[in-house]
């Protein structure tokens, strides 16, 4: 007979989305995504970031927590920080966004 192997189930979990949004010349802008995945040990929290997005799989015991996020400037992966505290994880991910409409032209409404 053969062995029934268990299988994980899969949670899409939302994150809790904080920024200064607006496109400016400051350099403290900042992605910060806040996940509650209660219950996992750090070490079975499996972040990726890349310059556009972002990919959290946590593991724990027959669950896996997961998400993909897309951003809409560039971050800097380098400068990124992930902390993770009873159950909650954040991250800050500093964005370069110039403002497209700088130099724009002020048009005229009739």
């Amino acid at each position: 007979m053969a062995e029934l192997t268990k299988s994980k189930k899969k949670v899409w979990v939302y994150p809790a989305f904080d920024c200064d949004c607006e496109c400016s010349e400051d350099d403290n802008n900042v992605y910060r995504l806040t996940y509650e995945i209660p219950g996992v040990d750090k070490k079975n929290i499996h972040l990726k970031v890349i310059k556009d997005a972002i990919r959290l799989v946590a593991h724990k015991d027959d669950i896996d927590y997961v998400n993909e996020f897309s951003f809409q400037c560039d971050v800097d992966v380098d400068e990124t920080l992930a902390e993770y505290d009873n159950g909650v994880l954040t991250i800050d991910l500093p964005y370069d966004c110039p403002d497209p409409f700088k130099g724009a032209k002020l048009k005229k409404i009739n």
